[in-house]
């Protein structure tokens, strides 16, 4: 309920006061995994059939604002930031998110901070989330 809204909106401000700059995916999954959202087994299921046909959608084309998705393609976007930013978490540690933030707040473009935070490229960290959604 409002506890939820609360830690999702407060989630937004503390990601504004660390960068202004930041990819959508990264913000609006951030917001939910603090707000303790879970993935539902059905729509697991769904990105795990996605990924495997590879359809799934880039996370460079979730870089922007979500404003302007039909329902359908939103409420996908703001389950595949969810679950990018959960990879983050379970594979690199919280401290390498907060790492993410600070380069995007150095002025690294997205490319250069997930690289900077993660120690690999955009690429390979796009690959292996895909990979853990199989």
């Amino acid at each position: 309920g409002l506890r939820r809204i609360l830690v999702h909106e407060y989630t937004h401000a503390v990601v504004r006061t660390i960068t202004p700059r930041v990819p959508t995916w990264l913000n609006e999954g951030l917001a939910q995994y603090f707000e303790g959202r879970e993935i539902p087994s059905l729509q697991r299921e769904m990105l795990r059939r996605a990924a495997r046909a590879g359809q799934l959608p880039s996370l460079r084309d979730l870089e922007g604002s979500f404003m302007g998705l039909s329902g359908s393609r939103a409420s996908v976007a703001y389950l595949l930031s969810l679950s990018a930013v959960r990879h983050i978490v379970d594979q690199y540690g919280m401290y390498r998110a907060r790492m993410l933030l600070d380069e995007l707040a150095s002025g690294a473009d997205t490319e250069r901070a997930v690289s900077g935070a993660l120690l690999l490229s955009y690429e390979d960290f796009e690959r292996g989330w895909r990979r853990s959604l199989e």
